[in-house]
């Protein structure tokens, strides 16, 4: 039963990402447009994350799983960092204080990614020959588990910060979901792209995530950096102190 549902809705929610992340990236930045694009991206992220790491534990294949846990990750953090733009007082309540969701997918993705990481370091081989019968998984299983630690451990640090960089989380939100994005399509891809080389299905995606991911994070900082607050040149509606109800 799971897996027929799984089978329906990968695809569709590959294929919403896809037109959700479209629409988010062409809309006027802070627009209705871009708001309601983006929290369709973003839950569309997350199911595709969801059917992958259902696909990824069935065949135990522990680094696409880890992979796809990070990529739900980065999606809902990268939206939840619009509401977490500066510290709360301990008694706040209400989105705009880290709550159990966002710590708990921390401490979920923090042990999940140090258990891939042991994984990886236990497979490794003692001698360079053995290389060439293991591969080089174990390798990245180790180097993943390690970026997806301290991602886990920099957001703990900063969910317990008195002070944040009042900019910080437009750059947050920006990388996150961009990365969020290019990790899904890159195992969507490789799932979907099988008369492509393994190589190419993996490189090509990653390799223009980290390209917009380089460039928007770029152009980012330049303009804040010549601009000053981005609500001098961005509709931001959400989690505004003058708001009497956040926009969707």
């Amino acid at each position: 039963m799971i897996e027929q549902l799984i089978t329906w809705l990968f695809p569709i929610s590959s294929i919403v990402v896809g037109l959700a992340a479209a629409g988010a990236l062409v809309a006027p930045k802070g627009s209705s447009a871009h708001r309601r694009a983006g929290r369709i991206a973003c839950l569309a992220v997350v199911l595709t994350a969801a059917c992958l790491v259902w696909i990824n534990l069935d065949a135990n294949d522990y680094l696409k799983l880890l992979l796809a846990a990070i990529a739900g990750y980065l999606a809902i953090s990268g939206y939840r960092a619009l509401y977490l733009k500066r510290p709360v007082p301990r008694a706040t309540f209400g989105p705009t204080r880290p709550g159990p969701l966002d710590k708990g997918l921390a401490q979920f993705l923090l042990i999940a990614s140090c258990a891939v990481c042991a994984w990886g370091m236990m497979v490794v081989p003692l001698s360079l020959d053995a290389f060439t019968r293991v591969g080089i998984e174990p390798a990245f299983m180790i180097g993943i588990g390690l970026f997806g630690a301290m991602l886990a451990l920099r957001d703990m640090r900063r969910f317990r910060a008195r002070q944040l960089d009042p900019n910080g989380w437009l750059v947050i939100h920006v990388t996150r979901m961009m990365a969020g994005l290019a990790i899904v399509g890159a195992l969507a891809g490789e799932t979907y792209l099988t008369m492509v080389p393994e190589f190419e299905r993996w490189v090509a995606p990653a390799g223009l995530g980290a390209l917009g991911v380089g460039l928007a994070v770029m152009m980012l900082t330049r303009r804040l950096a010549r601009d000053g607050d981005p609500r001098t040149f961005y509709d931001i509606r959400i989690a505004e102190p003058d708001e009497t109800k956040d926009a969707p």
